[in-house]
């Protein structure tokens, strides 16, 4: 039988070092490539929803000169003395002023949005790399404090 020295010993020590060293490495660059192509992804899809957003803002324009359109005929109808009754005008009117409203949070949101695309670039780093956490806790075999176990 073959006997180990000191010298052998720190040898093979070493080796299982760089060994490790290299595997992590390995390890590292394949969860960065996974997550600079995740993010690639999203920040593509980003680009094509803002792209698609120019219809829905050309939309809330037009309901926007709808509303006022509605809102001056009412008011004519109202000042002409036509017969309208009151409580249906005012009825009328409670339902313009809330839609009234909910565009104009509408369009804000979508303005602050548009205005600002790194929000949503933001929020798509953090997606993507949650998304990557758990592909490389599924790839280890764990799981999530909250999960289920098997």
């Amino acid at each position: 039988m073959r006997q180990r020295t000191v010298g052998s010993t720190i040898g093979n020590l070493l080796l299982a070092l760089v060994n490790a060293t290299l595997i992590l490495v390995l390890l590292c660059l394949f969860v960065g490539l996974q997550l600079a192509n995740r993010v690639s992804s999203i920040s593509n899809e980003i680009a094509r929803n803002l792209v698609s957003l120019q219809p829905v803002r050309e939309e809330v324009g037009d309901m926007t000169a709808e509303l006022a359109d509605l809102r001056a005929d009412l008011r004519v109808a109202l000042e002409g003395g036509e017969a309208f009754g009151s409580e249906a005008a005012q009825r009328l009117t409670d339902r313009l002023d809330r839609l009234d409203t909910r565009l104009a949070t509408a369009a804000g949101q979508f303005e602050r949005l548009a205005a600002s695309p790194e929000l949503l670039v933001d929020h798509a780093i953090g997606r993507a790399a949650q998304e990557v956490t758990q592909g490389i806790s599924e790839l280890r075999g764990c799981r999530p404090a909250d999960a289920p176990g098997i």
